[in-house]
């Protein structure tokens, strides 16, 4: 997925998005991308009607989930746990450019260099960690 030019505004919603979506199915058993049913995101939809959420916020996580299960299609990621999607969204983002500070912001960690380190373990191409080493200076 090429790198959107988005503002730290929709990054952020989009992260609180996932992570409301994640809390959500956690407290429901799912731990797992196999154990997702078409029942969980509807119970999930049914609780944004209940808290009261408006349609503009029910319509942008909407989009938020359907974009995240797109992703993982076009990735061909299955069955993954929740802990294994961020590192694999963080290593692609990496992997096609965009900038580390961006999925610093989107991992949600304080310091650049946690997100150096979590990501210095794992194969990718070699211009990209130069690309990290550069900006961690």
């Amino acid at each position: 997925m090429p790198a959107r030019n988005l503002s730290p505004k929709t990054r952020f919603n989009y992260r609180h998005d996932l992570l409301d979506l994640l809390a959500f199915l956690t407290d429901r058993g799912a731990s797992s991308l196999s154990d997702i049913s078409l029942r969980h995101l509807e119970a999930y939809q049914a609780e944004m009607d209940r808290r009261g959420d408006s349609a503009s916020t029910r319509n942008r996580k909407t989009h938020s989930i359907k974009s995240l299960f797109h992703f993982l299609t076009e990735a061909g990621i299955t069955g993954a746990s929740v802990h294994t999607l961020r590192h694999t969204m963080a290593t692609h983002h990496v992997a096609r450019g965009t900038d580390l500070k961006t999925v610093q912001e989107t991992l949600g960690h304080a310091d650049l260099k946690t997100t150096y380190l979590r990501l210095a373990g794992q194969d990718r191409p070699a211009q990209s960690l130069a690309g990290a080493r550069a900006v961690m200076g």
